[in-house]
């Protein structure tokens, strides 16, 4: 019989290529519309309070992409990364990443 050893070699001499991928790009426009959050912060001492206002609105234009990899009948990686950039008034910006390993009992 073979053992899991042997399975486990033989998994890795597949190339790259052989193996499922998924791949995908993904635009969007996303419109904010007075998004407000308040947090207040301070200590026991009287008047210490603070409070933070941050306020959101306006566009922002997104571009997501990813793909995924099976690499084990059960096994997948997954890697995604965006950025945001803001069109107008004080909308959402910058970078943003996922790694991902989903393992199927």
């Amino acid at each position: 019989g073979t053992s899991s050893r042997d399975t486990l070699r033989d998994s890795a001499k597949h190339s790259v290529s052989e193996l499922p991928v998924n791949w995908w790009v993904q635009p969007s426009v996303i419109r904010t519309f007075s998004s407000r959050g308040d947090m207040s912060m301070g200590t026991a001492a009287a008047g210490s309070n603070m409070t933070f206002s941050p306020s959101r609105n306006g566009t922002s234009l997104d571009l997501q992409a990813g793909l995924e990899a099976r690499v084990r009948e059960n096994i997948t990686l997954g890697v995604q990364a965006g950025y945001a950039h803001s069109v107008s008034g004080s909308s959402a910006e910058g970078y943003n990443g996922q790694a991902t390993l989903n393992v199927t009992f």
